[in-house]
């Protein structure tokens, strides 16, 4: 009787990932890049999964994906509403995952959206001391929706359901660490995230 057993070495995350988005009437541009991993004794680089929040977006080879004048790979990529970016190194036959260890923030199409969105959260209170309640009120526009706190990372870290009358709304703080937020509110209608410090 013979016995296998599979072990895999390190598998190294890709590095320095680069994000720029940009408007020049009347397009949305952007450069997405990364370089390639350490190198593996062990385990060979299959490619690249990049996902915008937690959904697989595509699987490449190459070290970039962007969209410039006269040049736009995905034109798909860019979304209406801000999300996260996240590229990891794909390895061997079996296709396994390195560790996520960055990710970048696109604020969405930069057309009028700004406006908008300013309008239909406001915060009570920004910054948060550590331990209190991040507290806000939301537009009927958004009502009904839901509410997540991501960290500086991207990783969802709290999430409510929004009442759907506009009363306001609170979101626990207790365990987190001071630092940089991102509350995202939304449902079917609309979309909207606020910065928000914890001290």
């Amino acid at each position: 009787m013979l016995a296998a057993s599979l072990s895999y070495g390190q598998l190294n995350p890709v590095r320095n990932l680069s994000w720029l988005h940009w408007y020049d009437y009347p397009n949305n541009f952007y450069s997405l890049s990364w370089e390639v991993p350490l190198p593996s004794s062990t385990d060979t680089l299959a490619g690249y999964r990049v996902y915008r929040d937690d959904s697989l977006w595509r699987f490449q080879t190459a070290t970039n994906l962007f969209c410039i004048e006269n040049n736009c790979q995905d034109p798909g990529f860019l979304l209406f509403y801000p999300f996260w970016i996240k590229v990891t190194a794909v390895y061997n036959y079996n296709m396994v995952e390195s560790e996520l260890n960055d990710s970048v923030f696109d604020h969405g199409y930069a057309i009028g959206v700004g406006e908008k969105a300013g309008n239909m959260v406001r915060l009570l209170a920004n910054p948060v001391s550590h331990g209190e309640m991040i507290t806000f009120t939301v537009s009927e526009t958004l009502s009904g929706g839901r509410a997540v706190l991501l960290n500086s990372l991207g990783m969802k870290v709290r999430e409510i359901i929004i009442p759907s009358q506009p009363v306001p709304v609170g979101m626990d703080s207790r365990g987190l660490p001071p630092d940089l937020y991102y509350l995202t509110i939304g449902n079917n209608r609309a979309r909207s995230t606020q910065k928000i410090m914890i001290n």
